[in-house]
């Protein structure tokens, strides 16, 4: 017999004598592709789009053939398509591979998986890494972690002394830029509407206070926490991390503000541009205390030393600028 997978949800059974045996319709609403078919001893899997594997199982009653649906194993968090899967020779490890270049695993005992009509989650077989670009990152001083957002629209929490991911979390949109709080308890992330402050729990990010900024590029905490440095657009806004009040605006780039860097006595701040310009600000006077401008480079970062004196950026010209 053969298995074949259609994009109308359908999967046809076919007899080299008789031809179709039957057409098993998995989706009612003919929104799942099946792409990919596997062989059991007992039946078979089948998966596709929205991150689902469907197990059959074989009958025979008087002559007639039937494969009876008893299990789906879905993926936890994320949504994509199924590409591949493969199932060892005692079928106790199944693993799917995606759209997104990710690999997940079920653990199988004996031949359960078409026994039992509980559904089992895939897990990541490895580390679940973004599948895209980058655009946003940041660490914390009193705990080992770094947290990313990507295109993906997934914000991740790894812990670089371990090397696992320690958390994932999916939204609707995609997160712009992130920010880590000195303690690692809280996450400031940028989307496109508002700027979103966030608990960091043990298994979730719980929103806690939005700010009406929208499309924020780039976000920083100070290095005390007390304060929070936010850009959108060509502005630079200073916000109470306790109070939530707006405590200044820090205006002078004509251009989008790519970078923001603290001094460790969070007296100066730091800040680059595509419009070519760095800028140190005197964060005790609220005030612009030294410029460089080169308009012919748009700059994507720039960091200092720990007293603020020597600032080193880089850019679209490729090369890295010491600026005294």
């Amino acid at each position: 017999m053969i298995a074949l997978g259609t994009r109308a949800s359908e999967i046809i059974i076919l007899n080299e004598h008789r031809g179709i045996i039957t057409t098993i319709s998995v989706d009612p609403l003919k929104k799942l592709k099946i792409i990919s078919i596997l062989r059991t001893s007992l039946g078979f899997l089948a998966a596709g789009s929205q991150n689902m594997v469907f197990s059959f199982q074989k009958q025979i009653s008087e002559e007639i053939i039937q494969f009876n649906h008893v299990r789906t194993l879905t993926i936890s968090e994320e949504t994509t398509e199924i590409k591949n899967i493969a199932i060892n020779a005692s079928e106790t490890l199944l693993l799917c591979s995606t759209l997104t270049n990710q690999l997940f695993k079920a653990l199988l005992h004996s031949q359960e998986i078409l026994k039992n009509d509980q559904d089992l989650r895939l897990e990541p077989a490895s580390q679940p890494f973004h599948h895209g670009a980058i655009t946003g990152m940041d660490t914390c001083c009193r705990k080992p972690l770094l947290i990313t957002c990507g295109v993906d629209k997934s914000i991740r929490v790894w812990n670089y002394i371990t090397n696992i991911c320690e958390l994932v979390k999916y939204f609707p949109e995609e997160s712009y830029s992130v920010a880590l709080h000195p303690s690692g308890l809280y996450a400031l992330v940028g989307f496109s509407d508002k700027l979103r402050l966030m608990n960091l729990l043990i298994d979730e990010l719980r929103l806690f206070r939005e700010f009406a900024l929208r499309g924020c590029r780039e976000c920083r905490f100070s290095n005390g926490g007390h304060v929070f440095a936010a850009a959108f657009g060509s502005m630079i806004q200073i916000w109470s991390t306790w109070t939530f009040e707006n405590i200044a605006n820090l205006k002078g780039h004509n251009g989008k503000v790519k970078s923001l860097h603290w001094t460790p006595d969070d007296s100066v701040l730091i800040s680059s541009g595509s419009d070519g310009a760095v800028y140190s600000w005197n964060i005790k006077e609220m005030k612009r205390e030294n410029e460089y401008i080169q308009k012919s480079c748009s700059y994507n970062g720039a960091i200092c030393t720990p007293n603020g004196k020597i600032i080193y950026a880089a850019g679209s010209d490729k090369t890295l600028k010491v600026l005294n």
